[in-house]
């Protein structure tokens, strides 16, 4: 497509996004973090405090703005485990993200939960409140966290955020990442990245191979880069910090494990949503037959039939057209067109049956909804590798729930 798109065309888009899911969508700016009067007063009485921030964008000069804030790393465990901390803000909701995983074994258990907070639930100091109306105690969750650690064996050991080449035990990795693009719509698209890895120095094992590669596909990015790293105590081992910029213009931030004798493992992304509020509408390809009752919806192209279902009730859900839009610096974001098929409330009981076409392409369908309060976008899209449908989010350009 062009990359120039029409005013009005656009004013439209904009404006039905608005009609479409109307609702509260208005960031916080005023605190940086947990607001700063209750950060400032974390307890150190007890011999506790929270690790210090770090800022995983520090070495980075093209992105200056990750999704995800305030991380901290709680410490490190002796079987290749890491604990960290990462604050998340979209909708009015700021959420605590709490995550142990294992980065180099996929098949692994993490632990891990989330603290959701209302940035609109504050009293006159600025203070978050529960829902009760009493000030909500950062220090207990903190030193929650902090008793979870210790239950799965992990030691606060703070390790040094750095810039690659990996320099360790007088071998130099240098790091490398390649990009495989494709084009669609005058959009280069990350199909796929390679991370390389090739030593260089003294080695003390003559078998150890000189080049580690780590392939991952992708399809909804359209730029993955490296942040920097961070060495395991305990092991010959590194954390990966990498970055990502998705449809909507999120910035993503995800790690890659690095064992410096054997290579790459597993790669774990940070999420901002706990699982049961980011998936509580799924999408599939509808079987044959379905039992119950359902809506019905008849889109353009109706090559095959999906079905949307939600595990609890959402307001002003939205069956809606999605557009790319590239602005002048070849950034990519998109933007919501019309409403194709709508609710005023969506139950479990009840879901949505669409034939359509979705493709793995650029998104052209997605859905819209307020859940808890707060506006959600997620476009649709086919996997490149099984067929399965997946929901991404995405902030919409125009900010559509101020």
């Amino acid at each position: 497509m062009n990359k120039r798109i029409n005013a009005y065309i656009f004013a439209i888009a904009i404006a039905a996004a608005f009609a479409a899911c109307s609702g509260n969508r208005q960031q916080n700016t005023e605190r940086s973090n947990i607001t700063s009067t209750q950060e400032s007063e974390i307890d150190t009485a007890q011999g506790f405090s929270p690790p210090p921030i770090i800022d995983l964008f520090q070495y980075n000069t093209d992105y200056n703005y990750s999704f995800m804030e305030d991380f901290r790393i709680w410490g490190w465990s002796r079987d290749g485990r890491v604990a960290y901390s990462v604050t998340g803000r979209d909708g009015g909701i700021t959420s605590l993200y709490f995550n142990i995983v294992d980065y180099f074994s996929p098949d692994s258990h993490s632990v891990s939960y989330w603290e959701n907070f209302d940035d609109f639930n504050v009293d006159e100091d600025g203070y978050y409140l529960d829902v009760d109306g009493n000030r909500i105690d950062f220090n207990e969750i903190y030193r929650d966290f902090h008793t979870v650690c210790n239950e799965n064996g992990i030691e606060f050991i703070q390790s040094d955020f750095r810039r690659p080449p990996i320099i360790h035990n007088n071998r130099t990795f240098n790091v490398n990442l390649v990009l495989s693009k494709q084009e669609m719509d005058d959009i280069d698209i990350v199909e796929s990245y390679r991370l390389i890895a090739e030593t260089q120095g003294t080695r003390s094992d003559s078998f150890q191979p000189d080049r580690f590669v780590y392939t991952a596909e992708d399809g909804y990015a359209y730029d993955v880069f490296l942040l920097g790293y961070f060495l395991s105590p305990f092991e010959n081992r590194a954390l990966l910090s990498m970055g990502k910029i998705i449809f909507g213009g999120y910035i993503t931030d995800f790690f890659v494990g690095l064992d410096l004798d054997n290579g790459f493992t597993a790669t774990t992304e940070t999420a901002h949503h706990s699982e049961e509020d980011t998936y509580v509408i799924s999408v599939s390809h509808a079987p044959d037959n379905i039992a119950g009752d359902y809506h019905t919806f008849t889109d353009e192209y109706p090559y095959e039939r999906i079905i949307i279902s939600t595990a609890e009730r959402v307001e002003n859900f939205a069956y809606v057209e999605i557009y790319p839009f590239v602005d002048p610096n070849d950034e990519l974001f998109l933007i919501i067109g019309d409403t194709l098929f709508g609710l005023d409330d969506f139950t479990p009981d009840k879901p949505l049956v669409v034939t359509t076409s979705i493709g793995s392409g650029i998104p052209s369908r997605g859905i819209c909804f307020i859940y808890h309060g707060s506006a959600r976008y997620f476009f649709i899209t086919e996997s490149g590798m099984d067929g399965s449908l997946q929901l991404s989010e995405f902030t919409p350009l125009g900010d559509t729930m101020q």
